[in-house]
């Protein structure tokens, strides 16, 4: 069997800003999914994504924070899917392109 692959952009809008946190929106086609918020301490950034059901998993970055919103929304297991930084309007091919290394990437981490 062939595996084939797809990519859902995301977009992350920042709705709250203070000098060591902001909330992000996540949206997938202007639909909201959930939440992100971003600690800072003098040592590290963490990222934690929210949902009126609650907190999820924390990340090190927004994509992966957004990696587990789009987990918890679509009900797909988080390991299913990675996620792809691109230009600020991404061009399809690249995008595949961008998402097809990540998942390769993945596979021959482990």
């Amino acid at each position: 069997m062939k595996t084939k692959i797809f990519a859902v952009k995301f977009d992350a809008e920042k709705l709250i800003e203070m000098s060591d946190r902001a909330v992000f929106v996540i949206t997938v086609n202007k639909e909201v999914i959930g939440y992100v918020a971003k600690n800072e301490t003098g040592l590290e950034r963490i990222f934690t994504p929210f949902t009126a059901d609650g907190e999820l998993s924390e990340s090190h970055c927004i994509a992966c924070a957004a990696e587990e919103l789009f987990a918890h929304y679509s009900g797909l297991p988080r390991e299913a899917f990675n996620a792809a930084d691109t230009e600020e309007e991404p061009n399809p091919i690249a995008s595949l392109l961008i998402a097809a290394l990540a998942a390769h990437n993945r596979v021959t981490r482990h």
